[in-house]
């Protein structure tokens, strides 16, 4: 799974782990990081997300590869 979640008290933080890609955003990882969203929108426990990759990578932008999945039903496309 491209995006894992960890509650750390009141924080919750979305880690991306797509190294080869290097956190590139495809269509999996977009749904993997809005369900880590919703899961802080909707506990009330939650009071905020941090997002973090795995590694040393950093968040890239859209897959172009996969660019016409990157959009969910609470969030739009990703850029």
């Amino acid at each position: 799974m491209p995006v894992t979640t960890e509650r750390r008290g009141r924080v919750l933080i979305a880690r991306l782990d797509r190294p080869e890609k290097r956190n590139a955003m495809n269509g999996e990882m977009t749904r993997g990081l809005d369900a880590a969203m919703s899961l802080l929108d909707d506990d009330p426990d939650s009071w905020i997300g941090v997002p973090d990759r795995h590694g040393r990578r950093v968040l890239r932008g859209s897959d172009l590869r996969d660019a016409l999945h990157n959009s969910t039903e609470r969030g739009g496309p990703t850029a």
